[in-house]
């Protein structure tokens, strides 16, 4: 359990630093991200602390697929192997 709590708050730690360092980039203008306009003529992506982790949950959502077999598989009983 402190291993998941540990995990979740770097997530955070990543977040909170990581966030504001990618809405000043425009990282997914292919996608048709369009930055707000600011009063001195930049742009401020807002939509790019969300979209920066699109990536890494598809690469972890294929780890997961693909990697995650430990998951015991259960016998069914039958007449002959019951240790009844």
């Amino acid at each position: 359990m402190g291993i998941n709590g540990g995990l979740g708050n770097l997530g955070v730690s990543v977040m909170q630093l990581i966030a504001p360092l990618v809405i000043f980039l425009p990282i997914f203008t292919f996608l048709g991200v369009r930055g707000v306009p600011q009063p001195d003529g930049s742009l401020l992506a807002l939509t790019n602390a969300a979209w920066i982790w699109v990536p890494l949950l598809a690469v972890a959502t294929l780890a997961a697929w693909f990697g995650m077999n430990d998951i015991a598989v259960q016998k069914r009983l039958s007449p002959r192997n019951c240790r009844c």
